[in-house]
């Protein structure tokens, strides 16, 4: 049996923004509302975010200016930074460390059954390439057909 049962496993995302933005910018504003987005997915059962320690977009600068403080207290944004933690090993390390100690807390959100018909989709039409109407358009309209066939609601954009 697993040792956390609740959890579907921990994943990392990364981003290539940060260093070289203006302090105060609108590009830091948007990658501050991007990164500060994760705490609304439901999925979602706990995060931990890493930074340089250098960057324009200060990570406590980031969690006071978009109200991540007052988060539920499950859903409390952990932070680390290689200079703050002296490199990547560190770093690492102490990050598996705060990882290993939400595990718990995150396996005892239980989940609930609730029907599809409370499900909402919103998809955008990936008009980025010639190819994404013969590959990704049909696969995405088979399950929002399959989504509203069964109750639930889907909204579609296409790129202008």
């Amino acid at each position: 049996m697993r040792a956390y049962p609740n959890v579907d496993g921990v994943i990392g995302l990364t981003h290539k923004s940060g260093c070289g933005m203006r302090t105060g910018s609108a590009a830091v504003e948007q990658l501050q509302r991007v990164l500060s987005g994760w705490r609304c997915i439901l999925i979602l059962g706990a995060y931990l975010l890493v930074g340089l320690g250098c960057e324009s977009n200060q990570l406590q600068d980031m969690i006071q200016a978009m109200q991540l403080d007052g988060a539920q207290q499950w859903k409390q944004p952990y932070f680390l930074t290689l200079q703050e933690n002296h490199g990547v090993a560190h770093t690492v390390a102490e990050g598996a460390r705060i990882v290993g100690e939400l595990l718990p807390q995150v396996n005892d959100v239980q989940r609930e059954e609730v029907p599809i018909s409370e499900l909402k989709l919103a998809l955008q039409c990936g008009g980025s390439d010639g190819w994404s109407g013969i590959t990704s358009n049909p696969g995405l309209g088979f399950c929002v057909d399959e989504l509203v066939r069964q109750g639930g609601t889907a909204v579609f954009e296409r790129d202008p």
